[in-house]
């Protein structure tokens, strides 16, 4: 019997994956303003980032091979302002996600008790019990990490790579477009290695219930 609902779990994941954040979307309405707040922290964060490089270069350039104190000092200066602010808007950003990852955990994990209390008593019967509490603990933990790290990768990390070829394309144009031309090969491994992630995830999903 517990085979039967093992089986049903891995057609209905095939379905879960496509829909998620549509089905999570309403999870955020309540922290809307503290995700766009935390989501702009994230853009600000990897775009200061990307200046520090340039500022790098600039110290030597035109400070350390010209011998100009000034413009040493004045660039060191800054750059470890930028430095400074990178870690507030990281600390900020990671503290946001955080108390929102925690707080939907939360309303998933009420609700999903709220539902669980008014079903049959043959609904248990059918349903292994380890199923269920994985259900209620690893799986919204898994949501959890999504909105706290999972959101903070895919957003930092597009940031950091439009940043990136913004920049090779703008100072080594050569360069710039023989590293996007990589770029397929690295989305097709991408969703390669997505779907064994997944399988994975789904089998160790099953044997911890």
């Amino acid at each position: 019997m517990s085979d039967t609902y093992f089986q049903t779990d891995e057609i209905l994941g095939k379905a879960f994956d496509s829909k998620i954040v549509r089905r999570l979307a309403p999870y955020l309405n309540p922290y809307l303003f503290r995700t766009i707040f935390a989501i702009s922290l994230v853009i600000a964060g990897m775009v200061l980032f990307l200046i520090n490089p340039y500022l790098l270069g600039l110290i030597v350039d035109l400070g350390i091979k010209q011998g100009n104190a000034d413009k040493l000092t004045k660039l060191s200066l800054l750059y470890i302002f930028i430095e400074i602010l990178v870690f507030l808007t990281a600390y900020l950003q990671g503290y946001l996600l955080q108390e929102i990852g925690q707080r939907v955990m939360y309303d998933i994990r009420s609700q999903l008790f709220s539902h669980l209390q008014r079903m049959p008593i043959r609904f248990f019967d059918k349903n292994p019990v380890g199923r269920l509490v994985t259900r209620t603990t690893n799986d919204v933990a898994a949501l959890a990490e999504l909105f706290s790290s999972g959101l903070v990768v895919v957003i930092g990390d597009l940031v950091l790579i439009v940043g990136i070829a913004i920049s090779l394309l703008l100072l080594q144009p050569t360069l710039g477009v023989t590293t996007l031309l990589t770029f397929p090969l690295l989305i097709a491994a991408a969703y390669f290695f997505q779907d064994k992630i997944r399988k994975t995830y789904r089998n160790v999903r099953v044997r911890i219930a």
